[in-house]
């Protein structure tokens, strides 16, 4: 509780949901890409940061991430082998292969990209198999404003 606790004090905002969604009651499909610590969580917890970051630059933009990361690191520790909810997530999660698929899971589903992409045409940021490309932005910030490049992994 005391990262979540600093995480609160220092402005972010922490939203978690109980819940227990096992094998047994999520159903069909049963097991899919979803990252197996969500079978056996007791919370999806959410922690926001409302930084206004249009009209910033991109120094002001890492360093407000870079805080933001620095609460969010605290709360990674506590929770080893927890994950994060790719839609709802930092694109620039730390280890995001396993944080938002499993490490298990990952691999396969590389393996599938790789069979039905194996030219690597089809790309979306912190996605399997996107490793093999990198967007080089016009303004050398963290996001999508740029060239899709390949890059060697």
């Amino acid at each position: 509780m005391t990262a979540i606790q600093e995480s609160v004090e220092a402005g972010y905002t922490f939203h978690g949901i109980h819940m227990a969604p096992t094998e047994a009651s999520a159903g069909y499909p049963g097991q899919n890409d979803l990252n197996p610590a969500f079978r056996n969580t007791l919370m999806h917890a959410d922690s926001f940061d409302f930084a206004t970051l249009r009209g910033k630059t991109v120094e002001e933009n890492r360093i407000s991430h870079d805080r933001y990361n620095f609460y969010m690191e605290k709360i990674r520790r506590v929770t080893p082998e927890g994950g994060a909810y790719m839609n709802e997530a930092d694109l620039l999660e730390p280890n995001w292969q396993e944080s938002f698929f499993g490490s298990e899971n990952y691999e396969v589903l590389v393996g599938i990209k790789r069979i039905w992409d194996p030219w690597g045409v089809f790309w979306a940021p912190a996605t399997p198999g996107s490793e093999g490309w990198r967007v080089s932005s016009v303004d050398g910030g963290p996001n999508q404003n740029g060239r899709l490049c390949r890059v060697d992994v």
